[in-house]
């Protein structure tokens, strides 16, 4: 049967009639899956390997087609398939399923210039190679090689990356957690306040420029003391730990991240001067610290350190957020604040070991999250749509494809076969199939008898034939009034009208043929 396209090659039709059309190829597919096997796909040309046609991979295979012609005769031609009997792979497949009888045969047919491009592979090694921009709402991108192929295939990813609103961060295939709560806000659970206050800003814009708001001010109040916000985090005693916070200056301009050991006497921290970006470290008691001040946009800056306490006695840590007033020259940690002071204050991002990964937003509960993960085929599925405007680069190698004539739609139309059966074998040498055509009815019209269980004659007409003036309801009983005249339609009807021994005009059919 062959398939009806209007529009099929319009492109391929004028190939054909060139002085080069191009080499042909055929495609098998043997479709098993409603007799209780798999689809199988081959290719018989002289190439050894597999050819990728319209995403699907035929294997080469040893098999001939014989027969094959246009109809238009109700009887159909019974072209055969001859199928290579490699390590006895096809007899087993026979005994298994019956011979395959009744498995659909397609045929699939086109030119070599529009096979997949993957037919034609280029090795690609990237370096920090960019493949694609954020567009802030898509999650999944294809890798693209130096030659700006899609890289599709043999995918070894050495590094992704991704350059945004936070800068150049390396990205994990495996989960990272953020281990604070209610990173965005500091008035919920999770966190501690000491004698400062938190309020919303709905008109400063985060440094995420795809985030919808959330800023935060943190307001000293008017007592007199250390003005702050933390959150406990519990992990292995002399485990490290990297923070990071996003700030920036509004009427106060001086904040400190602190962290704390157990005992709280061993502490390190970093104070930053949020109008200039500089700053200078604090610490008390043994640590080890690596320390970051990156200017992010509109006077946003973040600010991270990852710490240890070697000589950590207990689980519980402090990570605390102080603002200082003063200079950096001069700073005050104890004070009155006036109640209306303020510096802004976005998030908060706590990983335990060395690893200063993308921000992980969070609400009530510390979260997970896998930055991307890696199809075979080459295409990145990232956890989060990559922000507007970021960069997405890779380090690693493939295989991409190179046929700029790749076209899946250039095709003879497809032809369906059924296996009638199986005409010839050779074990271990080639198995012969007899093919038959859907269309194929024997010579038969169609359209054929349908069989129909109910009387298809008018009651009374001519074809039913009865005229007495009996009358029987729809049940078949026996009734006096005209009005409840009605055939069942059955043979019962009948059978109490003419005599359950007469011949019986019943006009139903049981059978579509007569024999």
């Amino acid at each position: 049967m062959y398939e009806d396209r209007g529009d099929y090659i319009v492109t391929i039709t004028a190939d054909i009639q060139s002085l080069e059309p191009g080499h042909r190829l055929s495609f098998l597919e043997v479709n098993c899956s409603e007799i209780g096997g798999d689809v199988l796909r081959f290719h018989g040309h002289l190439q050894s390997a597999s050819i990728i046609w319209q995403g699907l991979e035929y294997k080469a295979w040893p098999i001939q087609l014989a027969g094959f012609e246009r109809t238009s005769d109700a009887r159909q031609p019974s072209p055969t398939l001859t199928v290579g009997d490699i390590n006895g792979t096809i007899t087993a497949l026979c005994i298994a399923l019956d011979d395959l009888v009744g498995a659909k045969v397609f045929r699939r047919r086109t030119l070599a210039k529009y096979l997949d491009a993957i037919n034609f592979p280029v090795d690609q090694v990237a370096s920090n190679q960019r493949f694609a921009t954020g567009d802030g709402a898509t999650q999944a991108y294809q890798l693209v090689g130096p030659d700006s192929l899609p890289v599709v295939r043999d995918v070894n990813v050495s590094a992704i990356r991704r350059s945004d609103w936070q800068g150049d961060r390396l990205l994990y295939p495996t989960p990272r957690t953020n281990q604070f709560i209610n990173s965005q806000n500091f008035s919920a659970s999770g966190w501690q306040r000491s004698l400062l206050s938190v309020s919303s800003d709905p008109s400063m814009a985060s440094p995420n420029p795809d985030d919808a708001g959330g800023v935060q001010r943190l307001i000293p109040s008017t007592a007199s003391g250390a003005h702050y916000l933390d959150q406990h985090a519990t992990y292995d005693a002399g485990r490290k730990a990297t923070r990071y916070g996003f700030f920036k200056a509004g009427s106060l301009n001086l904040i400190e991240l602190r962290v704390y050991g157990t005992p709280t006497n061993s502490y390190s921290g970093i104070l930053v001067d949020l109008k200039t970006g500089q700053y200078k470290t604090i610490g008390n008691g043994t640590y080890e610290r690596t320390y970051w001040v990156t200017g992010l946009r509109d006077g946003w800056w973040e600010i991270g350190q990852t710490v240890a306490f070697p000589a950590d006695t207990g689980t519980d840590h402090i990570f605390r957020a102080i603002v200082w007033t003063g200079t950096l020259d001069a700073p005050t940690q104890m004070y009155a604040g006036d109640g209306v002071g303020y510096l802004y204050h976005w998030a908060q991002h706590c990983e335990l070991g060395d690893v200063a990964g993308a921000y992980i937003p969070t609400a009530g509960a510390a979260k997970a999250v896998t930055d991307y993960a890696l199809a075979s085929d080459g295409v990145v599925q990232f956890a989060s749509a990559p922000a507007r405007s970021s960069a997405l680069t890779w380090s690693g190698s493939g295989v991409a494809g190179n046929n700029p004539t790749a076209d899946p739609n250039e095709k003879w139309p497809d032809e369906q076969w059924r296996i009638e059966q199986k005409s010839d074998e050779q074990p271990g040498v080639q198995v012969e199939f007899t093919l038959s055509s859907p269309l194929d009815f024997g010579g038969q019209q169609v359209p054929a008898r349908q069989m129909v269980g109910m009387c298809q004659a008018r009651y009374r007409g001519p074809e039913c034939g009865y005229t007495a003036m009996v009358f029987f309801d729809k049940n078949d009983k026996p009734v006096s009034d005209p009005a409840l005249d009605r055939c069942s339609q059955k043979i019962s009807g009948c059978e109490c009208r003419f005599g359950v021994n007469n011949p019986l005009p019943w006009g139903g059919f049981l059978c579509d043929t007569l024999s």
